[in-house]
């Protein structure tokens, strides 16, 4: 049986605006204008504080209070600032019913704001295990090396449905399927299959790099390839 791992934002659900809005409310709070919310995107999926040092080279107290900020005004408004892409809930319910598949979906997002979207969207049905971080994972003083902590996300995504299933979850039957760079390093990190999908937020080329062993470029052929891995 395979085990299919999702990401959220840019894989399962079109989350940009409320992430782009809040981002761009936040840096407004320490004096940073961005007129134009397309220029942020880059802020979904990487932690928030590598992304304000990288772009603006903000101290850790403008981190802090940007970040403070962002969860203040994302909580409020901009998590629910989303839809699911066309085909998706399709998909999910084919993939478990249908392809006779276990589901995860692994976000960097907190672990509650995923549960609340996740019930929202009325999904809870289709997944295995729900997990997220937790919210100390994106404090500046634990980042420290640029990479996000979707890795260790996706190690106790895996951990937590050996413990639902009582068995080891085999690593070569295990699919990451996510649209940035830190789905593709956490899955290598864990030795499980990688699948970027380009309809995400991601770069195809950044993808390729860092070790999509397939790339996904519609909601359509992500259907195809579960069928696909069905029949193997």
């Amino acid at each position: 049986m395979a085990t299919v791992i999702f990401d959220w934002d840019g894989t399962i659900a079109e989350s940009a605006s409320g992430i782009t809005r809040s981002v761009q409310y936040a840096l407004s709070t320490v004096g940073i204008e961005e007129s134009d919310v397309n220029e942020l995107t880059h802020f979904i999926g990487p932690p928030l504080s590598v992304e304000f040092k990288k772009t603006y080279d903000m101290s850790d107290d403008d981190i802090r209070k940007a970040i403070l900020a962002f969860r203040t005004r994302y909580e409020t408004e901009g998590l629910l600032e989303c839809n699911l892409y066309e085909g998706i809930e399709d998909l999910l319910q084919d993939a478990v019913e249908r392809f006779g598949m276990s589901l995860a979906v692994a976000s960097s997002k907190t672990e509650s704001q995923l549960h609340r979207l996740v019930k929202h969207f009325n999904l809870e049905s289709y997944f295995d295990v729900i997990c997220g971080s937790a919210p100390e994972a994106e404090e500046p003083e634990r980042i420290k090396t640029g990479k996000s902590n979707k890795a260790q996300v996706i190690e106790k995504t895996m951990h937590l449905m050996e413990m639902k299933y009582g068995e080891l979850v085999k690593a070569d039957e295990t699919y990451m399927i996510g649209d940035t760079i830190y789905d593709m390093e956490g899955a290598s990190m864990q030795g499980i299959h990688s699948v970027g999908v380009t309809y995400g937020y991601g770069q195809r080329a950044d993808l390729e790099k860092y070790g999509a062993e397939t790339l996904i470029h519609s909601v359509d052929e992500l259907y195809d390839y579960l069928y696909s891995l069905s029949s193997l």
